[in-house]
């Protein structure tokens, strides 16, 4: 079994598409027992969307606009 800290490490290179079969298949086997890790896999998930949504993935720095759209999209996200 891994651990939470190898778990959270494996989602997010999962969704780079970096991880292996053996890899892939040890981390949902962690997720069918930890819900902590599931919700982080899912907030990771729905920044990376909104990151993703407003263009700026690939920006040094967040202006304040940024910051202004990506806490709306997160914020719509979360209440439903």
């Amino acid at each position: 079994m891994i651990t939470c800290k190898k778990s959270t490490e494996w989602i997010i290179k999962k969704e780079h598409g970096n991880l292996s079969v053996k890899q892939n298949l040890q981390l949902l086997s962690h997720l069918t027992i930890c819900s902590f890790c599931r919700l982080f896999g899912e907030q990771s998930l729905l920044l990376n969307k909104a990151l993703n949504k407003n263009n700026i993935s690939n920006s040094p720095a967040l202006t304040e606009l940024d910051k202004k759209n990506m806490f709306s999209y997160i914020k719509n996200k979360i209440s439903g």
